[in-house]
Parts: C-alpha cells; sequence; structure tokens
C-alpha cells in the first residue's frame, strides 16, 4: 500500500488493513541504507507475493 509519507513510502498490510511490523521495519532499514522508495516498493511486491502464497498454503510466515 502507498502511503505518500517520504519516510514511510510503502506498507505491507496484511487481512485486517494492519502493517506487517517485521516487514515495515525491514522497509525502514532499506530507507536508511539510501535504498529509493522504488526498492522499498520492488521489495515489498516480493514480499506480498510470498505472504499471499503462505497465506494460500496455511503456513505462518515465521
Amino acid at each position: 500500500m502507498e502511503t505518500g509519507d517520504r519516510y514511510e513510502p510503502y506498507w505491507l498490510v496484511d487481512a485486517d488493513g494492519a502493517a506487517v511490523a517485521p516487514v515495515a521495519v525491514f522497509f525502514q532499514e532499506l530507507l536508511a541504507a539510501g535504498k529509493a522508495a522504488a526498492t522499498v516498493r520492488s521489495y515489498g511486491m516480493d514480499l506480498l507475493w510470498w505472504w499471499r502464497f503462505l497465506n494460500a498454503v496455511e503456513v505462518p510466515w515465521d
């Protein structure tokens, strides 16, 4: 989900619409390392696909 916030440009949200905390931390680390918002989005899309796959096969992410 795009937030429009320069310091937190994207969130990966769960089924309830809440940001997934471990992913939010990872996104912050990417930004702190100087990565572009487009990089965060790209990683976020990959994580979203992975999250959906785990949900489909009923496997917890951790």
